[in-house]
């Protein structure tokens, strides 16, 4: 298994917009029933690389979308 396995990439059109959207996600993380996900930012800074720890991905990447993220693998 590679080390990106698993891992999906979020491209955001500002930081301001990258760092909320990690603020989302840590808040996520703490809140019972909703899905842990790790979160590992990249060097722009509008940027970040994610996983989600439940098999099932689409509400973590609908709410990248919904902050104008760009996703990929």
């Amino acid at each position: 298994m590679s080390p990106t396995a698993g891992w999906s990439t979020a491209r955001f059109p500002s930081r301001w917009l990258c760092d909320t959207f990690r603020e989302q996600l840590a808040l996520w993380s703490r809140a019972e029933g909703l899905p842990a996900v790790q979160v590992e930012p990249l060097i722009d800074g509008r940027a970040i690389r994610f996983r989600v720890a439940e098999a099932d991905t689409r509400v973590v990447t609908s709410l990248a979308w919904s902050y104008g993220a760009q996703l990929s693998d």
